[in-house]
């Protein structure tokens, strides 16, 4: 009732309503869900991988990086592999790959980002890819009983040669 009283009034005053939208930005997920039950389906010892993908179908990406954070007491993580989306082509070595900081101890792994070499003064860089794809995958182990949310830091993101989308 009061979207018809606000466009009502606006029409009388004579307002132009112009549509407006957004752009859309990628979405960093991951799977399968955010959090791990190890009492219902996970026993201890069970190693499994958790895929960390984005939906973005844009053509300008160079690289990522991202945080999570975790229970330490219900898992740790073992490793950390590059995915699909920031890799090196066939004779080019510009894909690199840092898998993090594994902090078992404090539930962390920090600071785990892929990147194609950037010149500044080439505009658009040299190496760039489109989504969507696997970022990275995270080889984690069942140490306890209990639940763990998996939590994408404040630090997540895609990169592209033009802007930063979060």
């Amino acid at each position: 009732m009061l979207p018809l009283l606000i466009i009502s009034i606006l029409s009388v005053l004579s307002v132009n309503i112009v549509e407006v939208s957004a752009p859309v930005y990628p979405v960093i997920t991951f799977a399968p869900e955010t959090i791990v039950n190890t009492t219902a389906n996970l026993p201890i010892g069970t190693v499994f991988n958790w895929p960390i993908s984005t939906d973005y179908t844009g053509s300008d990406i160079w690289g990522y990086e991202f945080t999570i954070t975790y229970n330490p007491i219900v898992l740790n993580v073992l490793n950390v592999s590059n995915g699909d989306l920031i890799v090196n082509t066939i004779g080019d070595s510009g894909a690199n790959f840092l898998n993090g900081t594994i902090d078992n101890e404090a539930g962390k792994l920090s600071v785990t980002s892929a990147f194609f070499y950037y010149d500044e003064g080439l505009s658009p860089p040299v190496n760039v890819t489109s989504g969507d794809g696997t970022l990275v995958t995270v080889k984690f182990n069942v140490t306890g009983i209990g639940d763990s949310d998996i939590t994408l830091g404040r630090e997540t993101k895609l990169i592209g040669w033009n802007a930063t989308a979060g």
